[in-house]
């Protein structure tokens, strides 16, 4: 009796290939040109085993096989003067329960257990002896990249996941239309509309948002709060820490940086780092939650060393700056790029920190613009993703500049500025 198996090298190469998008944050601003196009190529060897086991031969790679990915891009913006009245969005209210499912991830899989113990010490030999001479350089590069890893996150220890899941949540700035500050009643204010969410997302420490976020916080609601330059991060991390006032119980997690590799702001190996201190700090006031950084997804892959060093991948996914995307396939599109994260990161759980569609500016190909098209854009969010997802954002934001196609001021889902 003779057994054949037949393994499969998998490995992804990602070519860039510039969209421009910006994202600004109060008094700080960073232009976004990415795309993501991953390439697998699949390398087929046939293992010849007989009745006791022992290989008695090979057969020669296939061709490859190549399958497109469709990129990932983020949202970003920046601060501006004021700019006038818009046409406010249709409101989005967010259901009341989780509705339909994320689409599973498609992991790359092993031969069984019984296979590799017949011939897992001799495939990998036989496989570099046959396709080494042809792609072993390809083979080492992308499969280092992207092959899942078990490390523990960077600094004194990782912080602990058992809360980390939750329905929905939605990111918000403490700015007004002009970019000043919102006192602690607007901030109170404001949070009365968000009743719906599990999470509140900040950026950053100014405009005493730490403190007036935490007072206005409902009941059961939790702050995912934020570093954001990465010049000041020491100090403003010590203005978080007094923000909090020791009530970690209602912080979800610290987010180191929002888009900082993206923005050239610093690289991923400093990054790693800086999150490891970050933690450790954390760690010496009291917080035993989760950090991360956030980042768009085709960076989190080219670097995936990002979400080894975090305690969950966070990403921001925008569908909108797909030009293939429609409002209908918005959701779909998040799914799958979820899908591609946990390829990539392996066991951490992946939190889509944003994710919104537009209501006003102009379409991006088929990613087109109205106050319909964000409601069913969102629809299409909430029931492909039902869960562990940052919805981008609360309101208008008319303090930013127009950006890329006239869009940037446009994200918020609910009324009011």
């Amino acid at each position: 009796m003779q057994l054949t198996v037949v393994v499969a090298l998998l490995l992804s190469t990602a070519l860039a290939q510039p969209l421009v998008q910006r994202h600004r944050h109060h008094e700080h601003e960073h232009e976004h040109e990415h795309a993501l196009h991953a390439r697998q190529n699949v390398v087929y060897v046939t293992v010849h085993v007989d009745a006791n086991g022992n290989v008695i031969g090979t057969g020669a790679p296939a061709a490859a096989a190549t399958a497109a990915v469709t990129p990932a891009v983020a949202n970003a913006a920046a601060p501006a003067a004021a700019v006038g009245a818009v046409t406010p969005a249709v409101a989005y209210a967010a259901p009341t329960a989780a509705v339909g499912a994320v689409t599973p991830a498609v992991a790359n899989t092993a031969p069984t257990a019984a296979v590799g113990a017949t011939v897992g010490a001799t495939v990998g030999a036989t496989v570099g002896a046959t396709v080494g001479a042809t792609v072993g350089a390809a083979v080492g590069a992308a499969a280092g990249a992207a092959a899942p890893s078990t490390a523990p996150a960077s600094g004194s220890n990782s912080g602990s996941t058992s809360g980390l899941a939750f329905t929905q949540g939605i990111s918000y700035d403490p700015y007004s239309n002009s970019g000043g500050c919102k006192s602690a009643g607007q901030v109170a204010g404001d949070f009365a509309q968000f009743g719906a969410y599990d999470v509140v997302r900040i950026y950053s420490v100014d405009c005493s948002s730490v403190p007036n976020v935490m007072a206005a916080l409902g009941s059961g609601q939790r702050v995912m709060l934020g570093l954001y330059n990465v010049g000041s991060w020491q100090s403003d991390l010590s203005t978080l820490i007094a923000g909090v006032a020791g009530n970690w119980g209602r912080v979800h997690s610290v987010i180191c940086f929002n888009e900082a590799v993206f923005g050239n702001q610093i690289s991923a190996a400093q990054l790693v780092s800086t999150i490891g201190q970050v933690r450790s700090q954390l760690r010496s006031a009291g917080y035993s939650g989760p950090v991360a950084t956030t980042e768009p997804q085709n960076i989190i892959q080219s670097n995936p060393s990002l979400c080894q060093a975090s305690d969950f991948t966070a990403a921001n996914i925008h569908a909108y700056f797909d030009a293939s995307s429609t409002p209908s396939n918005a959701g779909s599109f998040v799914a799958g790029q979820i899908s591609s994260l946990q390829s990539v990161c392996g066991n951490k759980p992946v939190i889509v920190t944003e994710s919104g569609w537009p209501h006003g500016g102009n379409a991006n190909g088929a990613a087109t613009v109205s106050p319909a098209d964000q409601q069913t854009a969102m629809q299409s969010l909430v029931a492909s993703v039902s869960s562990n997802i940052i919805l981008f954002e609360a309101f208008d934001s008319l303090w930013k500049q127009p950006g890329a196609n006239g869009v940037e001021q446009f994200f918020g889902i609910l009324p009011g500025t």
